[in-house]
């Protein structure tokens, strides 16, 4: 009787083990085409740039085109709405020949 339970509790470990691991498999933010989030303040924007800071005092430089969506309240804004000293909210893609392209930008508060 002891056994069996213990069997039943060793093969529910491995179920709910292998459950987490599955959970973990994603693509690496390091990987071209890798998409990865960024929370931070806007420092600058000027034309084709976007300028993070997050939290840790780390600026970084985001591409923003033709695809990037801004949206503040879940509505879609203009670039008008990409202002110093906003809050952000980043998903930023990885290029393959360098640098990171904003693809969806989610704009929190007000700024300067």
């Amino acid at each position: 009787m002891m056994m069996a339970t213990q069997i039943r509790v060793c093969i529910t470990l491995v179920i709910v083990a292998a459950a987490s691991m599955s959970g973990c498999a994603h693509r690496a933010s390091g990987e071209p085409g890798g998409v990865w989030e960024l929370r931070g303040a806007i420092v600058t924007v000027t034309g084709e740039h976007l300028a993070i800071r997050h939290k840790t005092g780390q600026v970084v430089d985001l591409l923003i085109d033709d695809r990037t969506i801004v949206l503040h309240d879940e509505q879609p804004q203009g670039r008008e709405a990409l202002r110093r000293g906003r809050r952000v909210r980043v998903e930023v893609e990885q290029l393959a020949a360098g640098g990171n392209v904003a693809r969806t930008v989610r704009v929190y508060g007000g700024g300067s």
